[in-house]
């Protein structure tokens, strides 16, 4: 009996706006697929299900085919993942997407139904030439700081190999060439199965590695060195837009994934306006507001970031710079707080600056976005040995695939990690010029990236403990080593009222929130404790903490927890008989005043003779010295304030009659 599975179909805009036509995706069940893949490998729409072939006949399919081909010596780790149960359906000429997809769904055999998203690049012409973001002149700081990178590190390795899925590059230009792998492939319904040159991709590909030094053009941030006889990473081209239709995007960034790719750069995104009139409004930004990345796609980034540089079994292959690969999209065009399949977790989202360092008017934003780069007005080579600037995220995004590159190419080797890439890219930017208000992320910064970690990684924070007492946060965290193997030399707690100032604060450049650096004075393995004390009573803050080694670098920062203060709670006063006390009657009381909040108190004291004294003797206790008297009854008041200005008040009464 085949397992019941509730099927999840793709939610849809308005009808057919936004999908290409005539194919739908569809995932099969594992039950479902066991029982037709040798029919339909045999392109046979004739299966042993029944209810799959009236299914298919009842809406006219008249192909099918594996989203995922057979993936040769790589096809245990396709079916591992379930790759090879997507499916590709051709329907009808006359057949909607949508009223497609909602049959299908009726199918119990499919586990997911999808139709096939439209895609955009999202670049756009202008005028400005010249290449600020390798070395901004105008504004300080505002580049990628590459050049110190190459004089001290590296200008590329040809061992490694970034996927460019985007438009057909211009393999034979002139500063491309010699960077560009002949193993391509396309994507796209175009018979001859060859490479179109077009200005988009070419365009990113010359920014990631345009030959450098050559005499031509432009430099590429990972391009080598031509008088230095010094090669530069390697080009891969994976097409997907071109004349023909129906580009596969999950299998292009697979594809780059089982033939050496460690890098996969997209300077693509889902397409909103869907009825073309060149904006954004209404239900289409609702649409776009709530947009998550296919279930395929999800997939095929999965399979990238899992298997690349690996063997079938997930191993780090012998020769591969890195074990994993790192997916890098570019946030897109809109000017709105989302951007799809960008905000995809694993996947790194670039945002865009102008020249000025801040983030430039069309790029999209939100806490989604990981990093910066140049995006506007940038010049990069274009189809037959033409050079030329467009601007966009689509351009920014292979800057920090170049430097990605990059620091693979120095970093890379056995046991270098996609994890060690990504926490160098993004633990190294520069807010300086890029505040986190911007929210694209901190500026790609090749030099720190490079040297990020080289020595003295700290420690992450282990085990930290947040509780509230007053208007005081305790923390308190086991002290790890950094990897010098020395204990780690503080920690910073970054903090404050709003959670979005707090997520966006960077060790360099807290922004809006608060901080405070606490020095560590304990061994590996003791217990550190940290106190955030006159804070505001009963509000709930955000808090992350770093640690930092001695060697100055800080980790990755704890997840931000929330903790709210409490009320304050006034001071406590005993009074007891003194041992310093004499005569027939005591004439010497011990005072002690409490504060379970921790906070400092002050304590004065009134009377109608003020012939009594108090005496500090130490913080919490103190003398109470009252005079003999021959008769009658004498008063004095006690009277205990905390730091916060809430008081207690205590009267005592004595008749004393002298010995």
């Amino acid at each position: 009996m085949e397992e019941e599975m509730e099927t999840v179909v793709t939610p849809l805009p308005s009808p057919d706006m936004g999908y290409e036509q005539g194919v739908v995706f569809v995932k099969f069940t594992d039950d479902m697929i066991s029982l037709v893949e040798e029919d339909l490998a045999k392109g046979s729409l004739a299966t042993k299900s029944d209810g799959l072939n009236l299914t298919l006949e009842s809406l006219g399919i008249q192909h099918m085919e594996r989203v995922f081909p057979h993936a040769g010596e790589f096809e245990g780790r396709t079916r591992r993942e379930g790759l090879h149960k997507w499916y590709k359906l051709t329907l009808a000429e006359d057949m909607p997407v949508t009223k497609a997809s909602v049959a299908l769904e009726d199918f119990d055999g499919f586990e997911y139904v999808e139709p096939v998203r439209k895609i955009k690049t999202g670049a756009f012409n202008d005028l400005d030439k010249g290449l600020w973001g390798l070395n901004n002149t105008s504004t300080m700081g505002a580049d990628i700081n590459v050049l110190r990178a190459w004089e001290q590190y590296s200008v590329g390795n040809p061992n490694v190999i970034v996927s460019v899925v985007d438009t057909g590059i211009d393999l034979n230009h002139e500063d491309l060439a010699a960077n560009c792998l002949t193993m391509h492939h396309v994507n796209t319904n175009n018979p001859a199965n060859a490479i179109e040159p077009q200005s988009h991709g070419t365009h990113v590909a010359g920014t990631i590695a345009a030959v450098s030094n050559n005499g031509k053009g432009v430099a590429g941030i990972a391009g080598g060195n031509a008088q230095a006889g010094q090669s530069g990473v390697k080009i891969m081209s994976c097409q997907i837009f071109g004349s023909g239709s129906g580009g596969n995007t999950s299998m292009a960034i697979k594809w780059g994934a089982d033939h050496g790719a460690v890098i996969s750069q997209n300077s693509w995104g889902y397409s909103y306006d869907f009825n073309d009139d060149g904006r954004i409004t209404g239900s289409e930004l609702d649409y776009a507001m709530k947009a998550k990345i296919d279930r395929v796609l999800k997939e095929a980034v999965d399979y990238f970031i899992k298997y690349a540089g690996c063997d079938d079994n997930g191993d780090q292959q012998p020769g591969s710079p890195m074990k994993g690969g790192v997916v890098i999209f570019a946030a897109g065009n809109d000017a709105i707080e989302n951007g799809c399949p960008a905000n995809y977790e694993p996947i790194i989202a670039v945002g865009a600056i102008s020249q000025s360092g801040r983030r430039a008017s069309f790029s999209n934003y939100g806490d989604w976005v990981d990093i910066a780069a140049p995006g506007q007005n940038i010049l990069s080579t274009l189809p037959k040995n033409k050079y030329g600037n467009l601007s966009g995220t689509s351009m920014a995004c292979p800057h920090v695939s170049g430097v990605a590159a990059l620091v693979v190419s120095y970093c890379g080797g056995p046991g270098f990690t996609n994890e060690d890439l990504k926490e160098k890219l993004l633990m190294s930017t520069n807010y300086l010029v890029t505040p986190p208000s911007d929210k694209i992320g901190g500026l790609v910064n090749a030099y720190e990236a490079i040297r990020y970690n080289e020595t003295g990684k700290p420690g992450d924070v282990a085990d930290l403990e947040v509780s509230s007492l007053s208007n005081n946060i305790n923390l308190s965290c086991t002290v790890t080593e950094d990897m010098d193997g020395q204990p780690n030399a503080g920690y910073l707690v970054v903090y404050g009222t709003k959670k979005s100032d707090v997520e966006w604060a960077h060790p360099t450049n807290t922004g809006a929130a608060l901080s405070r650096y606490f020095e560590n004075d304990k061994a590996a393995g003791e217990v550190f404790e940290m106190k955030l004390d006159k804070l505001q009573f009963e509000t709930e803050y955000y808090i992350k903490v770093y640690s930092k080694s001695l060697a100055g670098k800080y980790s990755f920062s704890t997840e931000v927890q929330s903790v709210s203060t409490m009320s304050n709670t006034p001071p406590e006063i005993s009074v007891t008989v003194s041992a310093d006390a004499f005569g027939a009657t005591p004439n010497v009381l011990d005072v002690k005043v409490t504060d379970i909040d921790g906070h400092e108190v002050a304590l004065r004291l009134e009377s109608e003779t003020q012939t009594e004294s108090l005496v500090k003797v130490e913080d919490g206790l103190w003398k109470l010295k009252l005079p003999y008297r021959k008769d009658g009854e004498s008063t004095v008041t006690l009277i205990a304030s905390d730091e916060c200005g809430l008081e207690t008040t205590k009267t005592i009464r004595y008749n004393k009659v002298t010995p």
